[in-house]
């Protein structure tokens, strides 16, 4: 008899060596590289259990260190598909987490008012005291060269003149 190895022996053992490079890099990586090798892995275990149901439908047809290949195959695959999930879940675990302490602050900020401050600075009481208003600033920086430093040292100015007054 002519004993032959199983198809897809070589691209089983390959894809299950790409799928644990790819956990191993899961680990420092994160989800950009667990997803891959779930992919990878979940592809090889099918290939290593469609060529075991072939292996034992005709065990004389083929050689019996590519039938164990193809079960190390299996064995690695399911190995690489664990530690990946565990991975990936762990990832999307600390993005779920992390993004609701975020959503909370920015929650927690935008009820009191905590970025509003910033826009209170700019407010029209300042223009109001010097008869200009924001627009007019704009268009007569438009006509004719204005000298925004003494502009704004001027509102500067206004600005801590009228905190210091209010204590």
């Amino acid at each position: 008899m002519n004993q032959q190895n199983l198809p897809g022996e070589s691209t089983i053992t390959t894809l299950w060596i790409i799928a644990l490079v790819c956990v191993l890099l899961g680990c420092c990586c994160g989800i950009v590289s667990a997803l891959p090798a779930l992919i990878v892995s979940i592809i090889s275990l099918v290939m290593a259990n469609k060529n075991i149901k072939l292996f034992q439908a005709n065990p004389g047809e083929f050689l019996a260190h590519s039938y164990s290949s193809v079960k190390t195959g299996k064995i690695m695959s399911i190995i690489n598909i664990v530690l990946s999930s565990i991975i990936f879940l762990g990832y999307m675990l600390y993005f779920l987490i992390y993004g609701a302490f975020i959503w909370t602050a920015l929650a927690t900020g935008l009820t009191n008012g905590a970025f509003n401050e910033f826009s209170d600075d700019f407010n029209s009481e300042t223009y109001e005291e010097n008869s200009n208003t924001w627009e007019e600033d704009v268009y007569r920086g438009w006509e004719e060269e204005v000298d925004s430093i003494a502009n704004d040292t001027l509102l500067i100015n206004t600005f801590e003149t009228d905190t210091l007054n209010q204590r």
